[in-house]
């Protein structure tokens, strides 16, 4: 008689740790001595649950648990049932992963077999990254420097630039080796300095359209769209953490744009009074990529009187700050 079923349980890459056919039904998961598998998880019961099958096919039983099953993305309470799908299911037993395979499930084709990487593929890729980030800090460097300590400053930029990649790629390297097995340095290299050029790209893109049209608002939003940049980086990094958990990967991407939004907003409020940041324009661009149309001297200054009641009034506000005992009375000089 051949193998009715074939239970698999789970590393946290999705690898297959330890199979065991099913020659007959029922097959009893838990952590006692008696069942057929046997799972050392303290979050598991003594007979946590229970697969077999009836004419109406394969089903689940939950046994007495107080943590339940979780099978096809929904979870079952002790006592419940669920049918076999027609597919191989995922089963979560407290911290284990399970997933059973019945013997009418369609085999998955097989995959091409891929040649193993070599350390210079995907190197002109990483290479350009690396030229244009080193493009990008030496323009940036540049603009902020004096000519005469340029060449020492940009020096301690790159090596400075250079510890923080290292570092940083260092660590999530750490993290997938960790959790997934592989290191996947390269990928977070890439990674890192995909996210560095959007996020520039980003900010000279938002403050040449607000130059270009004459809206001083618009650069103030810069940090919403890098914001998220930076949360794609982290959900790419996550991918090679925990590449079998998508769900979680982009929920906590999703969490961290929003918290970190939202403390730059409530940052710029405690800082201007405002929910964007208060500098306009830190880099003229060529005038000639200017489209709004130029406003003469005379509108100018007309456009500028309603400001005159508003900074006598914070001008009166200091002034009531800094003297808080005169009150605004007449005193003696």
């Amino acid at each position: 008689m051949g193998a009715l079923a074939l239970i698999e349980v789970l590393d946290r890459d999705g690898s297959v740790r330890h199979a065991q056919k099913v020659l007959a039904w029922p097959l009893r998961v838990g952590r006692s001595l008696d069942n057929d598998l046997v799972l050392d998880d303290p979050h598991v019961a003594g007979h946590h649950f229970t697969v077999d099958a009836n004419d109406d096919g394969v089903y689940l039983a939950v046994g007495d648990t107080v943590n339940g099953v979780g099978v096809g993305g929904q979870r079952l309470a002790a006592g419940e049932r669920w049918q076999a799908a027609a597919v191989p299911s995922t089963i979560v037993a407290g911290r284990s992963h399970l997933r059973l395979r019945l013997a009418e499930h369609t085999l998955a084709p097989e995959q091409p077999l891929v040649a193993a990487r070599v350390l210079t593929q995907g190197l002109a890729v990483l290479a350009w990254l690396v030229g244009l980030n080193l493009l990008v800090l030496v323009f940036r460097t540049w603009l902020d420097t004096d000519p005469e300590p340029f060449a020492r400053t940009v020096s301690v930029a790159v090596l400075s630039a250079t510890a923080v990649v290292l570092g940083w790629c260092g660590g999530w390297t750490l993290l997938s080796k960790l959790f997934a097995h592989q290191a996947h340095f390269a990928w977070h290299v890439r990674v890192l300095l995909t996210a560095t050029l959007a996020w520039e790209a980003m900010g000279l893109l938002f403050a040449w359209v607000g130059f270009s049209l004459s809206w001083p608002w618009l650069p103030g939003y810069t940090f919403v769209v890098q914001m998220a940049v930076a949360s794609l980086a982290l959900y790419f990094h996550l991918q090679a953490v925990e590449p079998h958990r998508p769900l979680f990967t982009r929920a906590f991407a999703a969490s961290a744009f929003a918290v970190g939004l939202g403390l730059l907003v409530w940052g710029h409020w405690q800082r201007f009074e405002s929910t964007r940041s208060a500098l306009y324009q830190s880099t003229m661009f060529p005038p000639g990529t200017r489209v709004a149309r130029p406003v003469d001297t005379d509108t100018f200054v007309e456009r500028l009187a309603p400001l005159e009641g508003r900074l006598a009034d914070k001008a009166r506000q200091a002034d009531d700050t800094d003297n808080p005992a005169q009150g605004g009375s007449d005193d003696e000089e």
